[in-house]
């Protein structure tokens, strides 16, 4: 009995040193870097690729809108197989200010729909639709009320094309909450979050799953 489990011990000894050489060999390639110019700072979402390859993500900040200050409003950017990079549009405020969610993408259109922390009819932060052409759309502005304010996490989309979500703050306890957008964009749900269920700094998780009614915030 001890021999097959020294054996055992020896066998998983081996493998672990295999998966950790594995894993140091690998290296970190840099595709791009940011200058913090035109270009923008802190890309904090992740990436979304298209059909192509190609990358696509957003800019805290970026760009020169006096509604955001010298820091800029952020932008949504495009970087090819080949490295190159191209800023598709630049947030005014107005349509929204300071995206730091990633981008989802519909395969059927090329429509790119995300999320901004700021700005929007009432500076609250906006749903936003991104097409092909590099028009942007405001889908929702939050009011910074009932249905929150500061939506950091990153969109779901069902297949109805209803999008869910969080939002870092408001809601009837000022705590968040966890909304759904309706297609039309015509009525929004949101389930607010308690102070015990708020985790600092930064909560903000995907909904996966709705499975209890929603609350009616219109």
């Amino acid at each position: 009995m001890n021999r097959i489990l020294k054996g055992t011990a020896g066998v998983c000894a081996l493998v672990a040193g295999i998966a950790s050489q594995s894993v140091q060999a690998r290296d970190e390639q840099v595709l791009y870097s940011f200058t913090g110019q035109a270009d923008g700072q802190q890309p904090t979402a992740g990436v979304t690729f298209d059909d192509a390859g190609n990358i696509y993500g957003v800019v805290t900040y970026a760009g020169t809108s006096e509604n955001c200050g010298p820091s800029g409003c952020g932008n949504i950017y495009k970087l090819t197989p080949d490295g190159t990079f191209n800023v598709l549009h630049n947030f005014n405020g107005d349509n929204g200010a300071n995206p730091a969610s990633d981008l989802i993408r519909d395969r059927k259109t090329g429509d790119f729909y995300g999320s901004t922390n700021a700005g929007g009819a009432n500076g609250a932060g906006t749903i936003f639709r991104f097409t092909p052409d590099s028009t942007v759309t405001t889908l929702y502005s939050f009011t910074g009320g009932a249905d929150g304010y500061v939506p950091e996490g990153r969109l779901l989309r069902d297949r109805h094309g209803n999008f869910y979500g969080t939002t870092y703050a408001g809601g009837a306890n000022a705590m968040g909450v966890v909304y759904r957008l309706a297609r039309r964009a015509t009525r929004r749900c949101c389930i607010p979050l308690r102070a015990a269920q708020k985790t600092a700094p930064f909560p903000p998780t995907p909904v996966l799953r709705w499975t209890t009614p929603a609350i009616s915030t219109a």
